[in-house]
């Protein structure tokens, strides 16, 4: 759907980890806020029936949220 010469524009990033999601065997959420993008590549994955990692974090550190909310779910 995007040239190698495409820019990585704010706009694409859904549209891109779509994609990359597809095409991979599993990801891996390092960090996320609780509403952070990374999340909805982790969601796309999931339901393309890809693993989901997430490695979890401090409680009280806000870009860890998502992580641990992954793990709690």
């Amino acid at each position: 759907e995007f040239w190698s010469t495409s820019n990585p524009d704010k706009e694409n990033f859904i549209k891109r980890n779509r994609i990359v999601a597809g095409i991979s065997e599993a990801t891996i959420v390092i960090e996320s806020a609780e509403r952070g993008g990374s999340l909805v590549t982790a969601n796309l994955a999931n339901d393309y029936n890809r693993d989901v990692f997430a490695v979890p974090g401090r409680t009280t550190d806000k870009y860890s949220q998502g992580c641990n909310n992954l793990l709690k779910t």
